[in-house]
C-alpha cells in the first residue's frame, strides 16, 4: 500500500513538473528577450 502511495506521488510530481515546464515555456515565448533570459536563469536555479 505504501509503495502504491509513493508511486502515485511520483506521478503527481512528474505531472506538476511537466505543467510547470509548459507554463515556463509559454512565459518565455511571450516575454521580451531580456525577461526570457532572466526567467530561464531563475528556472535553472530552482532545479
Amino acid at each position: 500500500e505504501t509503495a502504491d502511495y509513493v508511486a502515485a506521488l511520483e506521478m503527481q510530481v512528474k505531472a506538476m513538473r511537466a505543467l510547470a515546464d509548459a507554463l515556463a515555456a509559454a512565459q518565455l515565448s511571450s516575454s521580451t528577450p531580456q525577461q526570457a533570459e532572466a526567467a530561464a536563469d531563475e528556472t535553472e536555479m530552482e532545479r
